[in-house]
C-alpha cells in the first residue's frame, strides 16, 4: 500500500508529538494538486495531501490525524471508501466536504471517542 503525497512529512510531524492541520483534497482531479501545492506554500509542509486521480482511496495509507477533505464532485461509493480508509488508518476525526452538495458530506469518528 502506497502513502499519500506529502505523507511522509505529515507522519513526521505526528512522530514528534504534535497534531499537524492537513488539508486533504480530492475534488475535481484537474485542482487537487495545485490546491495541495497552494496550501503547502501558503501554510508550510505537512498541511496538505490528496487522492491521487485515478487512485482508489483504499489502495492509499492516509495520516492519522484529524482531517478536513474536500470530496466535491467525487462519486458516493468513493466518499465512502475514503472515509473507510481514514478511519482503517487512524484518523481520530475526519470531515469530508462537498462545498456544492451539503447533503453528500460527511463526519467520521473514530469508534469510542
Amino acid at each position: 500500500m502506497k502513502r499519500c503525497p506529502f505523507g511522509a512529512e505529515i507522519a513526521a510531524i505526528i512522530g514528534s508529538g504534535k497534531t499537524p492541520d492537513v488539508r486533504l483534497y480530492a475534488g475535481p482531479p484537474a485542482h487537487r494538486w495545485s490546491r495541495a501545492l497552494a496550501r503547502r506554500a501558503l501554510v508550510g509542509a505537512a498541511t496538505a495531501t490528496l487522492l491521487p486521480p485515478g487512485d482508489d482511496p483504499r489502495s492509499i495509507r492516509w495520516p492519522g490525524c484529524p482531517i478536513v477533505a474536500d470530496v466535491t464532485g467525487l462519486a458516493g461509493d468513493q466518499i465512502h471508501a475514503l472515509a473507510e480508509a481514514l478511519v482503517r488508518d487512524g484518523a481520530p476525526l475526519a470531515y469530508l466536504i462537498d462545498l456544492t452538495d451539503a447533503s453528500r458530506s460527511l463526519r467520521v469518528v473514530e469508534e469510542g471517542a
